[in-house]
C-alpha cells in the first residue's frame, strides 16, 4: 500500500461514482469484463473483501461531500491505492475532452486551418524564466495523434453524423518534459500532456503537470511518484509556419501573486526521429536542450546560440498599452 496519497486523488475531489467507473475502465484496459464479479475478484487481489453489493451503491455517489461507511471508504481507499495512474489520466482525460467540445463546438484544428500549418513532430521550446531572472527554460514538445483504434476520446466531428468513421478528426495531443531546480537544489521532472483545441486564430494547449522525481518515465509512472499536480495554458499563434510556432505561457509570479505570461518560441526539430511511441528516449535526443540554463557565459557574453533570444530577456514598457512588450524575431 501507498500512503499519502488522499491528498491529490482523494474524495474531496473524486466522487465515489467516478472512482468506481475507473475501477471498470482499469479492468477494461486489462482485458477483463466490468462486471460487480470482475471488481469483487479485482478489491480480494489487493487485500480488500467485500460484497457485490456494497460496490453497486457507491456507483450511485455522485457527490463528492456524501458520508460513506467505513466499509465503502475502505473500497475507495484500496482503488485509489492500486488503480494505475495511467488509468486515472485517461478516465479524467476522457471527461474533459468532452467538456471541451460542449463548450467549444468549433475548436477542432483541423476544420479551420490547413494541415500543413498545424504544429506536428518534436519541438525545442525556450521562454524566459520568472523565477530565476536570467535564465532560460528549456524544454521538449511533441504534439501528435493517437492512431484512430488506440484512441480512447473520439475527435470533432464536421457534421451531425458523428457515427460515420470518415467525419470524425483524431485528437489533436501535445507533450512537454522539463526538468527544474528549486532553491534547495533539488531537481524534479514535470510532465505535461493535453489537448490542442483551436480558437480565434491560436491554438490553445490545455492540459496537466504531474511534477515528479527525474528517474521517472511516464510509462512507468506511479500514483506514489507524484509530488504534485496543476493545470497548465499555452496560447499559441497560427501564422501558417509549422516550423516555428511562438506564443504565451500562461502562469502567475510565485511571490507578488499576480498573473504573467512568458513568450514561448518553439522550433520544429526536422532531424529528430522521436515519436510518441519512443518519447521515453528524449532526454538522449542530440542537441535538444532540456533545463534551465544561463544564457551568459562566464565572461558575462550572451551564448552565440542563444542571441536570437535577447528580446526574450530583456522586455520593455510598451507606452500606448500600458504594459510589457517583447519583440518578435525573423530567422
Amino acid at each position: 500500500m501507498v500512503g499519502n496519497l488522499s491528498r491529490p486523488w482523494g474524495r474531496s475531489n473524486v466522487s465515489p461514482h467516478d472512482w468506481i467507473s475507473i475501477l471498470d475502465f482499469e479492468l477494461e484496459r486489462k482485458g477483463r469484463q466490468s462486471s460487480l464479479a470482475e471488481k469483487q475478484q479485482w478489491l480480494a487481489a489487493h487485500g480488500y473483501y467485500t460484497e457485490n453489493t456494497a460496490i453497486s451503491k457507491l456507483r450511485a455517489v455522485h457527490e463528492c461531500d456524501r458520508i460513506l461507511s467505513a466499509k465503502q471508504e475502505a473500497i475507495i481507499e484500496t482503488i485509489i491505492q492500486n488503480v494505475s495512474v495511467r488509468t486515472c489520466i485517461q478516465y479524467f482525460e476522457n471527461l474533459t475532452y468532452r467538456s471541451f467540445k460542449f463548450f467549444n463546438p468549433s475548436g477542432n484544428p483541423q476544420k479551420h486551418t490547413d494541415y500543413s500549418s498545424l504544429p506536428l513532430g518534436v519541438y525545442q521550446g525556450t521562454r524566459y524564466s520568472f523565477s530565476s531572472p536570467g535564465r532560460l527554460i528549456r524544454s521538449a514538445f511533441l504534439f501528435y495523434q493517437n492512431p484512430r483504434n488506440h484512441e480512447h476520446v473520439a475527435g470533432y466531428a464536421d457534421s451531425i453524423a458523428v457515427g460515420r468513421e470518415s467525419e470524425i478528426s483524431n485528437v489533436l495531443r501535445f507533450k512537454e518534459v522539463r526538468l527544474i531546480k528549486d532553491r534547495s537544489k533539488e531537481q524534479y521532472q514535470l510532465l505535461i500532456g493535453g489537448f490542442v483545441l483551436y480558437n480565434h486564430g491560436c491554438f490553445y494547449l490545455i492540459g496537466v503537470s504531474i511534477e515528479t522525481p527525474p528517474a521517472v518515465t511516464e510509462k512507468r509512472i506511479e500514483m506514489s511518484d507524484i509530488r504534485h499536480m496543476q493545470m497548465v495554458y499555452y496560447i499559441l499563434d497560427d501564422d501558417d509556419d509549422a516550423n516555428v510556432v511562438r506564443g504565451l505561457k500562461v502562469t502567475g509570479l510565485r511571490y507578488q501573486r499576480d498573473p504573467a505570461a512568458a513568450v514561448l518560441h518553439l522550433e520544429r526539430r526536422t532531424d529528430s526521429k522521436l515519436n510518441v511511441t519512443n518519447w521515453e528516449q528524449v532526454y538522449k535526443e542530440p542537441g535538444l536542450e532540456i533545463g534551465m540554463i544561463d544564457v551568459r557565459t562566464k565572461s558575462s557574453v550572451v551564448r552565440p546560440d542563444l542571441l536570437k533570444y535577447k528580446e526574450l530577456l530583456n522586455p520593455s514598457p510598451d507606452e500606448s498599452y500600458q504594459m510589457v512588450s517583447v519583440g518578435r524575431w525573423f530567422d
